[in-house]
């Protein structure tokens, strides 16, 4: 299982952000269908919804918020701080939607980025070159096994 979990922080502030991961997954994210299939963030995302309107609309979509590699970076931007987060990319659309546990989510993705209570971020990929990428990149990392 391809798995690491980034926790660099500096006065206990977790200091790595959703763009920093994302810069770390091309060229296999310009292939990938994307999704976000949870989020609590503070930020301003949207100009035309606040944002409790747009996590709601990620929370009651079958398959989250559907979007392209290009509107998921510019979304990243616009994020002041990620608490939580579930974003996946699949090769094929129809892989995209909620699973049950990590293992389910993991076997039908290649890329799933996931943040907790802005104490760490986890990276799935079936791509080992991204999570080499990413160990060599942040300072506070630990591969997982499983």
């Amino acid at each position: 299982m391809n798995v690491i979990e980034i926790r660099d922080s500096q006065n206990g502030a977790l200091t790595v952000s959703l763009s920093g991961i994302l810069s770390q997954l091309p060229p296999h994210s310009d292939n990938l269908h994307w999704a976000i299939l949870s989020l609590e963030a503070i930020g301003n995302p949207s100009g035309n919804k606040s944002l409790p309107e747009f996590e709601s609309q990620i929370a009651n979509s079958p398959q989250g918020l559907l979007v392209t590699w290009n509107e998921l970076c510019e979304l990243s931007e616009k994020f002041e701080e990620v608490i939580d987060v579930v974003i996946v990319g699949c090769e094929s659309r129809g892989d995209i939607q909620r699973r049950q546990n990590d293992n389910e989510l993991y076997s039908s993705c290649d890329v799933a980025i996931e943040a907790f209570d802005s104490s760490y971020w986890r990276v799935y990929s079936k791509h080992q070159d991204i999570i080499d990428r990413i160990e060599k990149s942040f300072k506070d990392t630990e591969i997982k096994t499983g």
